[in-house]
């Protein structure tokens, strides 16, 4: 990514506000020839210039903040990016609804094209025949023509000093992981830029059987297929060594991949289960693994494995389905048939989950010992671990993520100015490199945020001293940036962690500041750890307004504006050192902070505002006596003053629960409170708020209203009705709030869910509950068959078309004649457009 900002200074402004925005680079050098308007270039002298490229149309100049940026895509950029190596020189175009056009100039830009890549994953000691998974990130710039898809090879060494393509492709004992001989002579496995980041090893295979000893595993990537010429090829090599001991020698009859790995709470592991039937025939498969005591949660648990179609293809699936944390799937040919072979195991299916909280130590995934089975063709008895069925579990060690510890000093609290404590709670920003977007982890904002009420960042309380910790840190490779009230922002280098790993910024890795164009500029004072004070006014930009703010805040009334701001050294009053330490901060060099770095907006508007009613954690059918908590969520906001409107429904549906209705949430970070409205009555609940003062108003996305309601019907309450909605400006322009979706979809299932029949086992009658998810149109057509356990079709209890929603269908136990049906093992199987789910029951008479 690379953020191209123009939200310094004025900004971008339209009295109209129907302006666009086109952005472009040339390689045109502005000494030789200026395209601004400024310069008394035409306005057409860019566009028409032949050097002249476009990177993007059509942005919009009504929106300030976030608006005032362009986050552009090196990887897969919507047009045009520059050569490798090459200076362009970037320019603005805004034209508004009459023409008018405005041509300016940013400055120069160089990018390079060599790929890049990280290996994450870390080594398991393994025994020959494990399998393990290599995950990485990679990138490489696209400059639009042809394909910019690098490719990657896998190595494993005994030799742990290799640095380059070259020495890896060099060497006599380096295996190539991704050849079907380990050497460049072999069948490589095509693994792209653009593909998953991960892959399959099997550690040994008829081609390739990984001795015994230690390896240091690598990963290249290059943008030459056949990896010969590697000058700008990248090698990354696992932070520690492959022990790879004796393995059994023979090939299970059923296998977990990988069947070797390492785990941290919050990842996402996909496991394939392959099968061989050892040359003989085989008309069923059926595989049970009970995740209770490893602290893993599936991903889907209505239908949790993928069938991958390289076992019985054209068969049936009979069960797949996950009850009480244990996984079930079972598939069936009726003709049978050889499965793989003793050499090369066929894939059954996939299945994805999470790591939960308290998963720690070494964890087994193992088959179930007596229903884990393979039925042969012609024998009545089917192949268990009991009775012969070899099975390869998987083993998992729990792994920390990595950690990042540095200390934050804050100019204006050391002596003489303050007491020496630099303790505050900062605002943290770990963000992808060139991107001004925070990552959205949840495991690492929740073992960090220390003030989980503002949702927009996460803020982490130092110590006196000023040391800041962050643990949960997900591997890749990131910036880090640190905000303080009334101190600028500062930015790390680019970081590399991976799992178990601590990175600690030191005097030759610390903080920097930023320059007038936002990139770095020089490592902050304290050795990169002491941010520059005087953002009065939060703006993270140290200008006139900075100092005019603390001369309206002089002296020690805490009750006068931005006087907390103002007051830098904490000593409860605004004076001299104040005033001092800002001023001799104002210069193009030290006073900006790392971006983005936003101007106020003043005069934005609330036009393209719209109002979003969420559920947040509700998942699942709406029933008559739950509560149900409702968020009214504004989004685009520009600049909101105040707000209000009324919210009507039929008491019969619908109550508000006592004492459950919040609002202005949308203005807590107003430093001088707002004023809040609530007035209720029967079947109806009306709502004010304003905030208080004129030097804040909200932007972005805020929460109006909070409220738990408590459901006298099963679904969402059709009553409910927004009415009578404004949202009013700092200039106190109104804007009707518009509501942005149908709230009745939050009580619609998202997915196909066919859940078990109940009661089962039953006599005579049985309910089959399953939901159609929300599909284009609104209704889709659903089938409910009922099946013997030959697979004839006894009974259609659906056909039709229907609307989104949960619905249960009740069999009586008879067929489509009416007969009452015999004891035994039934089916039934819904489809819901070209998905189709299948469940077991049995009738018991």
């Amino acid at each position: 990514m690379y953020a191209i900002q123009w939200q310094k200074g004025p900004g971008d402004q339209d009295l109209d506000h129907d302006a666009t925005i086109a952005l472009y680079f040339t390689t045109d050098d502005p000494a030789v020839t200026d395209h601004s308007t400024d310069a008394g270039a035409s306005t057409t002298s860019l566009t028409s210039d032949t050097d002249t490229r476009l990177i993007v149309s059509g942005l919009t100049e009504n929106s300030d903040r976030e608006g005032d940026m362009y986050l552009w895509s090196l990887r897969t950029p919507p047009n045009d990016v520059p050569r490798s190596n090459r200076q362009v020189w970037l320019y603005a175009v805004i034209t508004d609804g009459a023409s008018n056009v405005t041509v300016a100039r940013g400055g120069s830009l160089k990018i390079t094209h060599n790929p890049y890549i990280l290996l994450k994953s870390r080594m398991p000691s393994v025994s020959q025949g494990d399998i393990l998974r290599l995950e990485w990130d990679d990138y490489m710039v696209d400059d639009g023509s042809g394909t910019d898809d690098a490719y990657l090879r896998l190595y494993a060494s005994p030799n742990s000093g290799h640095t380059t393509l070259q020495s890896l492709e060099g060497s006599s004992d380096t295996f190539i992981i991704n050849s079907s001989d380990g050497t460049a002579s072999g069948t490589i496995a095509s693994i792209r830029e653009d593909s998953s980041n991960a892959f399959n090893w099997d550690t040994w295979t008829s081609g390739l059987a990984l001795p015994q000893g230690s390896y240091s595993i690598y990963a290249g990537i290059s943008a030459d297929p056949t990896f010969v010429d590697n000058a700008v090829g990248r090698v990354s090599k696992a932070p520690n060594q492959l022990v790879v001991g004796v393995g059994i020698g023979t090939t299970p009859n059923m296998s977990l991949s990988p069947s070797k790995m390492e785990a941290t709470v919050g990842d996402t592991l996909t496991f394939e289960v392959l099968v061989q039937s050892d040359g003989q025939a085989a008309e069923s498969v059926s595989v049970v693994i009970d995740l209770s005591s490893m602290n893993l949660l599936p991903v889907d648990s209505g239908s949790p494995f993928t069938d991958l179609g390289e076992v019985f293809s054209g068969g049936t699936v009979e069960e797949n389905s996950t009850s009480s944390y244990v996984l079930r799937f079972s598939k069936r040919k009726g003709a049978g048939e050889v499965i793989g072979s003793q050499q090369e195991q066929k894939r059954l299916a996939s299945f994805r989950v999470t790591v939960d909280n308290g998963f720690s130590g070494r964890k087994s995934m193992d088959f179930d010992h007596d229903e884990t089975a393979l039925s042969l063709s012609g024998s009545s008895t089917p192949l268990k671990k009991s009775s012969g069925l070899s099975v390869q579990n998987a083993q998992l060690d729990a792994a920390s993520r990595g950690s990042i510890v540095a200390t934050v000093l804050l100019e204006g609290h050391s002596s003489p100015l303050g007491n020496g404590n630099h303790a505050t709670l900062l605002d943290v920003h770990l963000r992808l490199p060139g991107s001004t977007i925070d990552v959205s982890d949840s495991r690492f904002k929740s073992g960090n945020d220390d003030l989980p009420a503002t949702t927009d960042t996460v803020e982490v309380q130092t110590t006196s001293a000023g040391l800041l910790t962050l643990i949960s840190v997900p591997a890749g490779r990131y910036v880090l940036t640190v905000k303080d009230t009334s101190h600028l922002s500062g930015r790390s280098d680019t970081l590399v962690i991976r799992n178990g790993e601590t990175i600690t910024l030191s005097s030759s890795q610390g903080f920097f500041a930023s320059d007038i164009r936002g990139d770095p500029s020089f490592l902050l004072d304290q050795d990169g750890r002491e941010l520059k004070a005087g953002d009065v006014t939060e703006d993270n930009e140290i200008d006139e307004d900075d100092v005019n703010a603390i001369d309206a805040a002089w002296g020690s009334n805490a009750a006068a504006a931005n006087f907390a701001q103002a007051d830098l050294n904490n000593d409860a009053r605004v004076g001299v050192e104040d005033l001092t330490v800002t001023s001799s901060n104002i210069s193009n060099s030290t006073g900006f902070g790392a971006p983005p770095v936003f101007k106020r907006a003043t005069q934005g508007s609330n036009a393209s505002a719209g109002v979003e009613i969420l559920a947040p954690g509700r998942e699942g059918e709406w029933l008559q006596g739950d509560e149900v908590e409702l968020l009214f969520v504004a989004n685009g906001l520009g600049d909101l003053a105040g707000y209000g409107f009324e919210l009507e429904f039929d008491p019969l549906e619908m109550e508000l629960v006592e004492g459950e209705v919040r609002v202005a949430e949308v203005f807590r970070e107003n430093r001088n409170g707002f004023f809040g409205r609530v007035a209720r009555e029967e079947g109806r609940l009306e709502v004010a708020a304003a905030r208080r003062g004129r030097g804040w108003s909200a932007a972005g996305t805020g929460e109006l209203l909070r409220v738990k309601v408590r459901l006298h019907r099963d679904g969402f309450p059709g009553s409910l009705e927004l009415r009578d909605g404004r949202l009013m400006s700092s200039e106190y322009e109104t804007t009707a709030i518009q509501l942005l979706d149908d709230p009745r979809k939050l009580a619609l299932p998202r997915e196909f869910a066919l859940r078990q029949n109940y009661p089962n086992p039953f006599n005579p009658s049985t309910t089959i509950p399953f939901a159609v998810p929300i599909v284009d149109g609104g209704i889709a057509p659903v089938s409910v068959e009922i099946f013997n356990a030959l697979g004839q079709r006894v009974r259609t209890l659906l056909n039709d078309v229907v609307e989104s929603g949960y619905y249960r269908m009740m069999w009586d136990g008879r067929n489509r004649n009416g007969q009452t049906m015999g004891t035994g093992v039934y089916f039934y199987r819904v489809r819901i457009g070209e998905m189709v789910q299948v469940r077991k029951m049995t009738l018991v008479k």
